[in-house]
């Protein structure tokens, strides 16, 4: 009699783009790391890897969302932001590291960017006036934005990461953070001619917002988002 037991994790990407199996191998892709979560260590992270090498991109660059942590590190520090700035790149150091194990294994060509560089590139000031100014002038991005914001604040003080008293402060870094993150993966990334962006949770609305407004129409294959899901495959022993 066989019995079924765990075997290894399998990673599969949410939604396909159709033709697929023909257009990843001339696509770039960015692997989007942030540092400190979960699904970016370990067998789940293994998963990711394997499936960007069963899809066989053209290349992939691995860009480390370290630095811009040092948002979220505030939200329950006291500490200037140039020293939790240091803390967040030592974290992704750290991350680097740990996890070399996993992502030389890629089979694709690959190179590692860390998010100092895209805040300190030439047109991320650029980048990032326009998307203040969608920012002020559309209503429906600031929903987006602090929609975000409040769900992620709720989610840490019911975990008791973050206290009620602190949370217009953390309300503060949480959307510089975001302005951050769209200024950079949406019309920066698109500059850069990055055809997807890989991560394991679905697209921010806001990010999606800010992609309706400044990229889609003028580049709809541009940075699409593949969010990703995990599947423990059975395996039969006697």
């Amino acid at each position: 009699m066989n019995h079924q037991k765990n075997g290894n994790l399998k990673a599969s990407f949410r939604h396909n783009p159709p033709g697929h199996q023909f257009i990843y191998p001339y696509a770039s892709a960015v692997l989007l790391i942030s540092v400190g979560q979960k699904y970016h260590e370990g067998e789940i992270f293994a998963a990711t890897i394997d499936l960007i090498n069963r899809s066989n991109f053209k290349n992939v660059a691995i860009i480390i969302g370290d630095s811009n942590q040092k948002y979220n590190l505030r939200i329950n520090s006291d500490e200037k932001l140039s020293m939790l700035h240091e803390k967040a790149v030592a974290l992704g150091t750290q991350w680097l590291n740990n996890n070399r194990k996993y992502y030389s294994q890629l089979t694709v060509p690959y190179n590692i960017i860390r998010w100092d560089e895209w805040v300190q590139h030439d047109d991320y000031e650029k980048h990032r006036n326009t998307v203040n100014k969608l920012y002020n002038d559309h209503e429906s991005i600031r929903n987006a934005a602090h929609n975000a914001i409040y769900d992620f604040i709720q989610r840490n003080i019911k975990q008791g990461v973050l206290h009620e008293a602190k949370i217009e402060h953390a309300h503060k870094h949480c959307l510089e953070y975001l302005l951050e993150e769209c200024s950079i993966i949406i019309p920066l990334w698109t500059q850069e001619k990055f055809d997807f962006i890989i991560y394991p949770s679905k697209m921010l609305d806001v990010l999606k917002e800010v992609h309706e407004k400044i990229v889609k129409p003028f580049s709809p294959n541009a940075v699409n988002w593949l969010s990703l899901r995990f599947k423990r495959l059975a395996m039969e022993s006697e």
